[in-house]
């Protein structure tokens, strides 16, 4: 787990290197600002769609993507265009790595909670019968829930 923290730092620390080299380009290399607010074809931004409409991050993704299909490689805002939508799929990746690490804590938070009960009660049945039949069977999974908990 550690190791796949330090590789996604190592990835994310390269990532923001590109990315933050790319927005000192030249102006002219530039995706008009209003690219994230409007959908655009070929580069150019209609008239009608100058004034800043709020679009969903999926909606952004998609008009980079149109605007990616439709351009030629000569075209100076097609470099911007591949950096911003590689900063969009970068987050949305990150996004759903920590959403799982989110779950994964909780669900092993549960799973403690679980085990840390089984080995009360386990140990309890142990301690309070200690001459009974199945006490072999208890000390295995006793035995069993504790490894799983980390008590080796």
């Amino acid at each position: 787990m550690t190791s796949i923290r330090f590789d996604l730092r190592l990835i994310s620390i390269a990532l923001l290197s590109v990315l933050s080299a790319c927005q000192t380009l030249p102006p002219e290399y530039r995706v008009p600002a209003t690219l994230d607010d409007t959908v655009i074809a070929n580069g150019d931004v209609p008239q009608q769609e100058k004034q800043k409409v709020a679009k969903s991050k999926e909606e952004i993704r998609r008009a980079y993507s149109e605007y990616l299909d439709n351009a030629t490689v000569d075209e100076k805002t097609r470099l911007d265009a591949l950096t911003r939508l590689a900063e969009l799929e970068y987050q949305e990746g990150r996004q759903l790595v920590d959403n799982q690490s989110d779950e994964k804590a909780e669900e092993e938070k549960r799973l403690n909670k679980r085990l840390k009960r089984t080995i009360d009660l386990l140990s309890t049945s142990i301690r309070d019968y200690p001459d009974a039949e199945n006490n072999d069977t208890l000390l295995y999974q006793l035995a069993r829930a504790q490894a799983e908990y980390g008590q080796h």
